[in-house]
Protein backbone atom coordinates (compact mmCIF):
# COMPACT_ATOMS: atom_id res chain seq x y z
CA UNK A 1 0.00 0.00 0.00
CA UNK A 2 0.85 3.76 0.36
CA UNK A 3 2.62 3.40 3.22
CA UNK A 4 4.69 0.46 2.25
CA UNK A 5 5.88 2.70 -0.66
CA UNK A 6 6.58 5.88 1.14
CA UNK A 7 8.66 3.46 3.88
CA UNK A 8 10.63 1.77 0.60
CA UNK A 9 11.27 5.58 -0.86
CA UNK A 10 12.21 6.74 2.75
CA UNK A 11 14.66 4.00 2.63
CA UNK A 12 16.15 4.79 -0.38
CA UNK A 13 16.55 8.38 0.10
CA UNK A 14 18.23 7.43 3.18
CA UNK A 15 20.66 5.17 1.89
CA UNK A 16 21.25 7.74 -1.12
CA UNK A 17 22.35 10.30 1.74
CA UNK A 18 24.46 8.22 3.41
CA UNK A 19 26.51 6.91 0.62
CA UNK A 20 25.85 9.95 -2.09
CA UNK A 21 28.46 8.07 -4.30
CA UNK A 22 27.09 4.27 -4.43
CA UNK A 23 25.25 3.61 -7.65
CA UNK A 24 23.55 0.58 -6.05
CA UNK A 25 21.25 3.32 -4.35
CA UNK A 26 20.99 5.11 -7.56
CA UNK A 27 19.91 1.96 -9.12
CA UNK A 28 17.32 1.29 -6.34
CA UNK A 29 15.63 4.71 -6.66
CA UNK A 30 15.42 4.38 -10.37
CA UNK A 31 13.85 0.94 -10.33
CA UNK A 32 11.40 2.75 -7.76
CA UNK A 33 10.48 4.94 -10.11
CA UNK A 34 10.14 3.00 -13.27
CA UNK A 35 7.62 0.93 -10.95
CA UNK A 36 5.41 4.06 -10.14
CA UNK A 37 6.23 4.86 -14.39
CA UNK A 38 7.99 7.84 -13.63
CA UNK A 39 10.46 7.60 -16.69
CA UNK A 40 11.47 10.48 -16.63
CA UNK A 41 13.06 9.92 -12.73
CA UNK A 42 14.02 6.88 -13.82
CA UNK A 43 16.23 7.80 -16.81
CA UNK A 44 18.25 10.58 -14.30
CA UNK A 45 18.98 7.97 -11.83
CA UNK A 46 19.93 5.49 -14.41
CA UNK A 47 22.19 8.29 -16.05
CA UNK A 48 24.17 9.10 -12.39
CA UNK A 49 24.96 5.22 -12.03
CA UNK A 50 26.44 5.37 -15.08
CA UNK A 51 28.14 8.59 -14.30
CA UNK A 52 29.39 7.12 -10.76
CA UNK A 53 29.98 3.36 -12.04
CA UNK A 54 30.90 4.22 -15.91
CA UNK A 55 32.70 0.75 -16.50
CA UNK A 56 29.34 -1.57 -15.25
CA UNK A 57 27.38 -2.73 -18.26
CA UNK A 58 24.62 -3.53 -16.11
CA UNK A 59 23.13 0.26 -15.74
CA UNK A 60 23.75 1.04 -19.70
CA UNK A 61 21.52 -2.10 -20.56
CA UNK A 62 19.11 -0.91 -17.07
CA UNK A 63 18.67 2.63 -19.62
CA UNK A 64 18.50 0.95 -22.46
CA UNK A 65 15.95 -1.48 -21.69
CA UNK A 66 14.00 1.33 -19.97
CA UNK A 67 14.31 3.41 -23.59
CA UNK A 68 13.08 -0.02 -24.98
CA UNK A 69 9.81 0.24 -23.12
CA UNK A 70 9.31 3.61 -24.13
CA UNK A 71 9.93 3.13 -28.20
CA UNK A 72 13.41 5.36 -28.45
CA UNK A 73 15.09 2.91 -30.13
CA UNK A 74 17.39 4.96 -31.11
CA UNK A 75 18.50 6.03 -27.57
CA UNK A 76 18.67 1.95 -26.55
CA UNK A 77 20.33 0.85 -29.74
CA UNK A 78 23.24 3.50 -28.24
CA UNK A 79 23.11 2.47 -24.53
CA UNK A 80 23.34 -1.33 -25.69
CA UNK A 81 26.36 -0.73 -28.10
CA UNK A 82 28.19 0.97 -25.25
CA UNK A 83 27.43 -2.10 -22.98
CA UNK A 84 29.06 -4.40 -25.75
CA UNK A 85 32.15 -2.37 -26.28
CA UNK A 86 32.36 -2.48 -22.38
CA UNK A 87 31.91 -5.87 -22.48
CA UNK A 88 33.28 -7.30 -25.78
CA UNK A 89 32.73 -11.37 -24.39
CA UNK A 90 29.43 -10.60 -22.54
CA UNK A 91 25.78 -12.10 -24.18
CA UNK A 92 23.39 -9.44 -22.59
CA UNK A 93 24.06 -6.66 -24.57
CA UNK A 94 24.13 -8.33 -28.24
CA UNK A 95 20.76 -10.09 -27.17
CA UNK A 96 19.47 -6.38 -26.46
CA UNK A 97 21.05 -5.17 -29.64
CA UNK A 98 19.20 -8.00 -31.62
CA UNK A 99 15.66 -7.33 -30.32
CA UNK A 100 16.27 -3.85 -31.17
CA UNK A 101 16.97 -4.53 -34.57
CA UNK A 102 14.26 -7.12 -34.59
CA UNK A 103 11.37 -3.89 -33.44
CA UNK A 104 13.15 -1.85 -36.55
CA UNK A 105 12.34 -4.44 -39.14
CA UNK A 106 16.42 -5.29 -39.52
CA UNK A 107 16.46 -8.59 -39.81
CA UNK A 108 19.36 -9.25 -40.90
CA UNK A 109 21.11 -7.29 -38.56
CA UNK A 110 18.96 -8.90 -35.67
CA UNK A 111 19.80 -12.49 -36.62
CA UNK A 112 23.59 -11.76 -37.30
CA UNK A 113 23.92 -10.04 -33.85
CA UNK A 114 21.95 -12.84 -32.09
CA UNK A 115 24.41 -15.50 -33.84
CA UNK A 116 26.99 -13.49 -32.45
CA UNK A 117 25.82 -14.03 -28.86
CA UNK A 118 25.61 -17.65 -29.40
CA UNK A 119 29.07 -18.20 -30.66
CA UNK A 120 29.95 -16.47 -26.99
CA UNK A 121 27.17 -18.74 -25.45
CA UNK A 122 26.22 -21.71 -27.49
CA UNK A 123 24.19 -23.33 -24.82
CA UNK A 124 21.69 -19.84 -23.79
CA UNK A 125 18.21 -21.29 -24.71
CA UNK A 126 17.12 -17.23 -24.47
CA UNK A 127 19.25 -16.62 -27.90
CA UNK A 128 17.15 -19.39 -29.89
CA UNK A 129 14.11 -18.42 -28.89
CA UNK A 130 15.07 -14.61 -29.94
CA UNK A 131 16.16 -16.45 -33.57
CA UNK A 132 12.69 -18.12 -33.38
CA UNK A 133 11.05 -14.80 -33.08
CA UNK A 134 12.94 -13.24 -35.71
CA UNK A 135 12.37 -15.91 -37.75
CA UNK A 136 8.92 -15.86 -37.24
CA UNK A 137 8.44 -11.72 -37.71
CA UNK A 138 10.74 -12.32 -41.19
CA UNK A 139 8.35 -14.78 -42.15
CA UNK A 140 10.46 -17.91 -41.86
CA UNK A 141 7.99 -20.63 -40.50
CA UNK A 142 10.09 -23.41 -41.09
CA UNK A 143 13.53 -21.82 -39.86
CA UNK A 144 11.71 -20.41 -36.67
CA UNK A 145 10.33 -23.92 -35.44
CA UNK A 146 13.91 -25.20 -36.20
CA UNK A 147 14.70 -22.76 -33.65
CA UNK A 148 12.24 -22.91 -31.16
CA UNK A 149 13.40 -26.84 -30.90
CA UNK A 150 16.24 -26.24 -29.92
CA UNK A 151 15.58 -23.64 -27.43
CA UNK A 152 13.22 -26.35 -25.38
CA UNK A 153 15.75 -28.45 -26.31
CA UNK A 154 18.44 -26.20 -24.49
CA UNK A 155 16.16 -25.45 -21.68
CA UNK A 156 12.72 -27.69 -21.48
CA UNK A 157 11.54 -25.20 -19.19
CA UNK A 158 11.35 -23.03 -21.66
CA UNK A 159 7.35 -22.07 -21.68
CA UNK A 160 7.00 -19.12 -24.10
CA UNK A 161 9.17 -21.38 -27.06
CA UNK A 162 6.76 -23.87 -26.26
CA UNK A 163 3.96 -21.34 -26.88
CA UNK A 164 5.36 -20.33 -29.97
CA UNK A 165 5.61 -23.85 -31.27
CA UNK A 166 2.04 -24.20 -30.26
CA UNK A 167 1.12 -21.13 -32.21
CA UNK A 168 3.04 -22.07 -35.45
CA UNK A 169 1.73 -25.85 -35.10
CA UNK A 170 -2.03 -24.89 -34.97
CA UNK A 171 -1.45 -22.04 -38.13
CA UNK A 172 -0.36 -25.33 -39.96
CA UNK A 173 -3.57 -26.99 -38.77
CA UNK A 174 -1.03 -29.46 -37.12
CA UNK A 175 -1.99 -31.63 -34.09
CA UNK A 176 1.14 -31.50 -32.83
CA UNK A 177 0.11 -27.82 -31.38
CA UNK A 178 -1.76 -29.37 -28.64
CA UNK A 179 1.01 -31.39 -27.14
CA UNK A 180 3.24 -27.73 -26.77
CA UNK A 181 0.18 -26.49 -25.31
CA UNK A 182 0.09 -29.15 -22.62
CA UNK A 183 4.36 -28.84 -22.96
CA UNK A 184 3.44 -25.02 -21.78
CA UNK A 185 0.91 -26.31 -19.28
CA UNK A 186 3.11 -29.10 -17.62
CA UNK A 187 5.46 -25.76 -16.53
CA UNK A 188 2.46 -23.07 -15.92
CA UNK A 189 -0.44 -25.53 -15.44
CA UNK A 190 -2.80 -22.06 -14.23
CA UNK A 191 -2.06 -20.34 -17.70
CA UNK A 192 -4.84 -18.79 -19.38
CA UNK A 193 -3.06 -17.97 -22.43
CA UNK A 194 -2.08 -21.36 -23.10
CA UNK A 195 -5.19 -23.18 -21.56
CA UNK A 196 -7.16 -20.36 -24.18
CA UNK A 197 -4.49 -21.80 -27.47
CA UNK A 198 -5.89 -25.13 -26.93
CA UNK A 199 -9.22 -24.41 -26.22
CA UNK A 200 -9.57 -22.69 -29.38
CA UNK A 201 -7.66 -25.59 -30.92
CA UNK A 202 -9.36 -27.78 -30.04
CA UNK A 203 -12.78 -26.01 -30.99
CA UNK A 204 -11.88 -25.55 -34.11
CA UNK A 205 -11.05 -29.61 -35.26
CA UNK A 206 -14.22 -31.10 -33.73
CA UNK A 207 -12.92 -31.86 -29.81
CA UNK A 208 -15.60 -29.30 -28.29
CA UNK A 209 -15.38 -31.83 -24.66
CA UNK A 210 -11.67 -30.98 -24.62
CA UNK A 211 -12.23 -27.32 -25.49
CA UNK A 212 -15.22 -27.18 -22.77
CA UNK A 213 -12.73 -28.51 -20.15
CA UNK A 214 -10.15 -25.59 -21.01
CA UNK A 215 -12.95 -23.30 -20.47
CA UNK A 216 -13.71 -24.23 -17.08
CA UNK A 217 -10.07 -24.10 -16.04
CA UNK A 218 -9.85 -20.64 -17.48
CA UNK A 219 -13.28 -20.29 -15.42
CA UNK A 220 -11.56 -21.51 -12.47
CA UNK A 221 -8.03 -19.56 -12.65
CA UNK A 222 -9.78 -16.47 -14.09
CA UNK A 223 -14.05 -16.43 -12.55
CA UNK A 224 -14.34 -12.85 -14.40
CA UNK A 225 -12.69 -13.73 -17.84
CA UNK A 226 -16.08 -13.01 -20.56
CA UNK A 227 -14.36 -14.46 -23.46
CA UNK A 228 -14.80 -18.09 -21.40
CA UNK A 229 -18.25 -18.23 -20.77
CA UNK A 230 -18.33 -16.48 -24.13
CA UNK A 231 -16.61 -19.56 -26.11
CA UNK A 232 -17.99 -22.07 -23.55
CA UNK A 233 -21.37 -20.90 -24.19
CA UNK A 234 -20.76 -20.93 -28.16
CA UNK A 235 -19.40 -24.31 -28.19
CA UNK A 236 -22.66 -25.10 -26.63
CA UNK A 237 -25.31 -23.31 -28.60
CA UNK A 238 -23.49 -24.38 -32.02
CA UNK A 239 -22.27 -27.94 -31.58
CA UNK A 240 -24.80 -29.36 -28.95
Amino acid sequence: GRSHQCLRIGLIEQHILDRPNDPNAYADRALYYEHLDSSALAESDWKRTILLDSTNTRWRIALGDLYFRKVRLMDAEQRFQEAIRLEPNGTKGRSKLSEVYLMQGRYPEAMTVANDALRIDPQDASLYNLKGWIHRTAGDTNLAISSYHTAVERDPQFYDAYISLGILHAARQDPLALEYYNSALEIRPESVEALYNKAIFAQEHGRDSLALVCYEHIIAVEPKSPLAYYNRGYVYLEHQ
